[in-house]
């Protein structure tokens, strides 16, 4: 992903650098246009206006006309970073309701329900996507386990095992 990053860089027309932290081993890449304050990436973002605050992010209105193969390769990165896979389930955080309910409707569209949840931090609301139920996990490996990287990859692996384990429970979705 690293490399990919510094190639589109590249071909926006700016240079890169490079830093590992010698602690941590997070590595952090840069970049810079040809004039002093030109970013070429910051360019990008404000000129698309994906520049939001936290509580304001939705997913781009183009990401909802993608074809299925392109979706995938979006929730697999989003997975990669954003999202989480623990033991009992997958799911997305955010302070941002609408981003929620962005990622929710695309799931549906490969037939995985999820489970909308409200919380609060302590400055302001937290919202979530959640994947609880078996099959719905079996969609989400199926669709996307080819497009998460790393860890992530292991870890739904290690789900969709214990998930197809337990017994069904479909009475989360049961509206009373």
């Amino acid at each position: 992903i690293l490399e990919d990053y510094e190639k589109a860089v590249h071909a926006l027309g700016a240079s890169t650098i490079r830093y590992v932290h010698s602690g941590t081993g997070v590595t952090t890449i840069t970049c810079k246009g040809e004039y002093r304050g030109d970013n070429p990436i910051t360019n990008l973002v404000k000129d698309t206006d994906i520049a939001k605050l936290a509580h304001e992010k939705r997913i781009p209105l183009e990401v909802f006309e993608y074809n299925s193969q392109t979706l995938a390769l979006f929730f697999g990165r989003l997975g990669a970073t954003d999202g989480s896979i623990e033991k009992t389930r997958i799911s997305f955080s955010s302070s941002s309701l609408g981003l929620i309910d962005d990622i929710s409707h695309l799931l549906l569209r490969f037939g995985i329900n999820s489970i909308r949840r409200h919380g609060k931090t302590t400055h302001r609301d937290k919202f979530e996507v959640v994947i609880t139920d078996q099959t719905d996990v079996r969609r989400f490996s199926d669709a996307f386990s080819g497009y998460l990287i790393g860890v992530k990859r292991q870890r739904l692996k290690m789900l969709l095992q214990i998930s197809e384990a337990r017994a069904r429970n479909q009475s989360i979705y049961d509206v009373p």
